[in-house]
């Protein structure tokens, strides 16, 4: 003869009247395992990443260096590199001539344009290694310039690739890492003059493609309120 189920009564406050929802014990039970397998669940992760918990996942060895390094103030300049400064230029050419008593940049803006059109190339390693000549091209809300040439040079470093303009008041150095696409990333500090540099990265991050067969082209620090270009010529 089985025995009489237990029966226990849940009182429940429903749209301000009480209800009594008789429970079993088996159903009891049952509720209380699904409750400790959702909880031991909660504990040991989804293993989904975002898309179950909208927590980006984790990065990993899997994860390409540059961005294991890179700060995340500094992820839009890279990204979205060669995007920001061509806006930035179709904006300031949009806006027309410099009023009077300001400096006209129309020719050095033709420069910036003509550096960054679209014609990126493949390019190994290789194709960098020596010296090179380097021009830097700034362009901010008040005025886009275009300075002479300095000298640079791409060398191997501690196993990897490491760029250092070696002239100039203003001096850049740092690493690159291969990315996605016909292009590296540039991780680095800018220094004045003769101060030293171990091209450790700190403030300066750019986006290294290539223009021509002797023609490289280095985009940094890209923000929606101005860039600076390395020009680099054989």
């Amino acid at each position: 003869m089985k025995k009489p189920l237990l029966t226990f009564i849940l009182t429940l406050t429903l749209a301000g009247g009480l209800f009594a929802i008789p429970l079993t014990v088996e159903v009891i039970k049952e509720s209380e395992k699904i409750a400790d397998t959702i909880s031991e669940f909660n504990k040991e992760g989804t293993g989904l990443g975002d898309k179950a918990t909208g927590v980006s996942p984790s990065l990993n060895e899997e994860t390409p260096e540059w961005r294991r390094r890179i700060k995340p103030q500094h992820v839009e300049s890279v990204e979205s590199a060669e995007t920001l400064a061509v806006a930035f230029n179709s904006a300031r050419l949009a806006a027309g001539p410099r009023g009077a008593g300001e400096v006209d940049d129309t020719k050095h803006l033709s420069t910036a344009i003509a550096c960054l059109k679209p014609q990126d190339r493949p390019f190994k390693e290789k194709d960098l290694l020596g010296n090179w000549r380097c021009r830097s091209i700034q362009a901010n809300d008040r005025l886009v310039i275009v300075y002479p040439f300095f000298n640079c040079r791409f060398i191997r470093k501690d196993g990897k690739l490491f760029f250092e303009k070696t002239t100039g008041s203003q001096r850049r150095s740092g690493y690159l890492y291969p990315s996605a696409g016909d292009h590296m990333v540039f991780l680095g500090s800018l220094t004045m003059n003769d101060d030293v540099n171990s091209g450790e990265y700190t403030d300066t991050v750019g986006v290294l493609v290539r223009k021509g067969s002797d023609r490289f082209l280095l985009i940094l620090d890209a923000t929606q309120k101005g860039y600076e270009l390395y020009e680099f010529v054989k």
